[in-house]
């Protein structure tokens, strides 16, 4: 059975959007979650804070995609990301 059958349509979207990026990353030689780590090192970050600044880097992804990883970063639904889990990527 394919693994990816089993996960609901949004999950399955979702994976695809992550593992584009981790491969935009891997090809420069970046680990994904210590340069995301950065901006939530020092405490929360503002999901809008995000979005602008993601809005200025060339990474491949549209603003609908950037938001969906956004979303399931703010894991309270606070409009803050308040720390990256290892496991997105």
């Amino acid at each position: 059975m394919n693994k990816s059958a089993a996960l609901p349509e949004e999950d399955r979207d979702f994976r695809l959007i992550v593992g584009r990026l981790a491969k935009r990353f891997e090809t420069r030689g970046v680990v994904p979650h210590q340069v995301l780590g950065l901006f939530t090192k020092r405490g929360n970050l503002a999901s809008d804070d995000v979005m602008k600044l993601v809005a200025t880097m060339p990474l491949g992804l549209s603003r609908a995609e950037w938001q969906q990883i956004v979303l399931r970063l703010d894991i309270n639904r606070t409009g803050q990301i308040n720390g990256l889990s290892k496991n997105i990527f």
